[in-house]
């Protein structure tokens, strides 16, 4: 009866293991392609604003354009608002700051949200596998559960021994009650 509850123990406690061991791995996937979605999203940002100030004409022209950047920086009178950048940014168009501010704040505040809730299911995590440790007996020393393996093994050896000897004995006690019944019912 031991053996079969060891055994079933041992089988459940791999699969737990086993299913631990996916689910980090698919944690840590996770974590990496969030990370290159966003790395992604910032290289494309960097492209498209390399080419967004970079003149429409071809080299030999270019000269052309940097009069016309010239002139516009004389004329605006070399203002350094945040409101007129943001304007020439995106096209002269009435930027409203404030909501633009407040977008940008309820965007910062998701993201804040996004990473505590990534820390809270790290800190189940760790929680779990300590309370695993513990269940498991954490405090012995390699040296230690290698022994009690050994120890498991040998008496796990010395059982299926005890088990075969009692197939052999019964195996002939079938063998004499047939030889028994065969040269009973010959005498009949």
């Amino acid at each position: 009866m031991s053996i079969l509850s060891m055994s079933i123990y041992m089988m459940l406690s791999n699969v737990l293991l086993l299913n631990l061991l996916i689910a980090m791995f698919s944690n840590t996937f996770t974590e990496v392609q969030d990370n290159t979605e966003v790395l992604w999203k910032f290289l494309q940002y960097e492209v498209v604003f390399e080419y967004m100030k970079r003149p429409a004409i071809p080299p030999p022209l270019i000269l052309i354009s940097h009069i016309k950047l010239f002139v516009n920086y004389c004329r605006n009178g070399c203002r350094r608002e945040t409101r007129s950048k943001l304007e020439s940014i995106l096209g002269k168009k009435k930027v409203d700051v404030k909501a633009l501010v407040l977008w940008e704040k309820n965007k910062a505040d998701a993201f804040i949200a996004k990473e505590n809730s990534k820390q809270n299911v790290e800190d189940r995590v760790q929680q779990n596998s300590v309370m695993m440790e513990e269940l498991l007996g954490n405090s012995l020393t390699d040296s230690d559960r290698l022994s009690e393996i050994e120890h498991q093994l040998v008496r796990t050896n010395e059982a299926m021994e005890r088990i075969m000897k009692s197939l052999d004995k019964l195996s002939s006690r079938e063998e004499r009650d047939m030889e028994y019944i065969d040269s009973g019912s010959g005498e009949q």
